[in-house]
């Protein structure tokens, strides 16, 4: 393809879309058709243009001048190419599909079952001290008969410090070791609701006299 406005070409040509791209020393920059050689379009820098373009992202890149004969001669050009977009094309975003969340049934509260009341006590046998000497005591235990009335007793309970009952009035007594045993007499085993009678006993004792740990009654 001829210089159309006789100047020398020099550097290498560009082709890109079917357009050939190159400059002059005359400081033209040209565009021709690679098919046809038809000029698509020209233009006149300040310097030479000897330098072949580059092209990046769409756009023509094209130094001119020289620098030896200072900044006002060298100047460095850019072109936007035909066909080539201005503007990147965006992609709408893709708005995911919706899934329905699973409704939860609400959490059921599993039936509770009322706590068991224990039955009430047919008695219960509350035991002191009524007196105490060096090596002997007065004991006494009442008896308590519960919401409903009785016809027997009997109470229970354990020496902790090896005490020993000599003598016992109200109750009949059986004692085997530590482990002592009450029932009532053929008089108080009777008791109403809530009603009481007491028994007591002597005994005797060494080293200390610590009270039983617990003192049970059962009826009959």
């Amino acid at each position: 393809m001829p210089e159309p406005h006789g100047g020398q070409a020099v550097g290498p040509a560009t082709t890109a879309n079917g357009v050939v791209y190159y400059g002059a020393l005359n400081g033209y920059m040209y565009a021709f058709d690679a098919a046809t050689g038809e000029l698509l379009w020209e233009y006149q820098g300040v310097g030479a243009s000897n330098a072949g373009p580059a092209i990046v992202d769409g756009r023509l890149y094209w130094g001119n001048g020289y620098e030896r004969l200072g900044p006002t001669s060298t100047t460095f050009y850019a072109f936007g190419l035909p066909g080539a977009p201005t503007t990147p094309p965006t992609t709408p975003p893709t708005t995911p599909p919706t899934t329905t969340p699973p409704t939860t049934p609400p959490a059921t509260t599993p039936p509770t079952t009322p706590p068991t009341s224990s039955p009430a006590r047919a008695c219960d046998a509350t035991y002191r001290v009524v007196s105490e000497w060096p090596g002997g005591f007065q004991g006494e235990v009442v008896v308590r008969a519960g919401p409903t009335p009785i016809n027997g007793w009997t109470v229970r309970w354990t020496f902790p410090a090896g005490q020993r009952i000599s003598q016992l009035w109200n109750g009949t007594l059986t004692t085997t070791g530590a482990d002592v045993t009450v029932r009532n007499a053929p008089y108080n085993g009777s008791l109403p609701a809530n009603g009481t009678t007491t028994f007591g006993f002597l005994a005797s004792w060494t080293g200390s006299n610590t009270p039983p740990a617990a003192t049970s009654c059962t009826s009959p």
